[in-house]
Formats: structure tokens, C-alpha cells, sequence
């Protein structure tokens, strides 16, 4: 059970750490930002995610060879850690649906704007007959 318990602790971990690029992803979709500089936020937050998913799998064996499961009602530290890590995950949740909107505003005006300025931007030239070529 002893390890279950640092399985938990270590998704625990994970957690905090997407919360803090979350709210770094957060602050830099609210400024104007390059698409380098959140390529890296993602590559982590991908790198996270991968971890939990990983730790995630190695909890769900784990409880299938002692045979307890989530929520841990029987057991008081095994549901206090659990408690917490539903609460950072719903947390989590929101805080990430709030940047893919943000995500999604930010492209769609700057496909808006290049869509509004692209006939500026078209080559006009004439031939030998002085007719109009795009």
C-alpha cells in the first residue's frame, strides 16, 4: 500500500507542475507572445501529461493487485491524497478549457486579419494586351 501512496504523491507532483505551465501557457496566450515560445510551453505540457498518463496506469495495476480502488473510502491517507488530486484535476480542467479558448480567439483574428488583408497582398501585372492578370 506503502506504494500506492508514492505513486499518488508523484501524480500529486505532476499535477502541481502542469498547474504552474498552465498558468505560464495562461499569461503568455494574455500577451502577445511567439509561436516558438509556446511551442516549448506545449512540448512540457506534453511531457507532463505523458508522465501522469504513465504514473496513471502503474496505479490502476497497483490497485488491481491489492484490490483497492479509487476513492479509497476505507483508507483515510490513500482518500485524502485522493481528494486533493480530483480537485487539481478539475482545477486543471478549467484552467485549460479558459486557454484553448484564449488559443482559439488569438488565431482566429489573426486568420481573420490575413484573410482581410490578402487581396493587398496578390501580384497584379498585365499582359501584352494591358488586360488585368492575379
Amino acid at each position: 500500500m506503502e506504494i500506492l501512496i508514492n505513486i499518488i504523491k508523484k501524480i500529486e507532483n505532476i499535477l502541481l507542475s502542469l498547474d504552474n505551465i498552465l498558468d505560464q501557457e495562461h499569461k503568455n496566450l494574455l500577451k502577445n507572445t511567439t509561436i516558438k515560445e509556446l511551442k516549448t510551453i506545449f512540448k512540457k505540457k506534453e511531457h507532463y501529461f505523458n508522465l501522469f498518463l504513465q504514473l496513471n496506469k502503474e496505479r490502476i495495476s497497483l490497485e488491481k493487485k491489492i484490490n483497492i480502488f479509487s476513492p479509497y473510502e476505507n483508507h483515510y491517507k490513500l482518500k485524502k491524497y485522493w481528494t486533493l488530486i480530483v480537485k487539481k484535476c478539475l482545477y486543471l480542467k478549467k484552467i485549460n478549457l479558459q486557454n484553448k479558448i484564449l488559443l482559439n480567439k488569438k488565431f482566429y483574428l489573426n486568420q481573420y486579419f490575413l484573410e482581410l488583408f490578402s487581396p493587398h497582398q496578390k501580384c497584379i501585372t498585365y499582359n501584352i494586351n494591358g488586360n488585368l492578370e492575379i
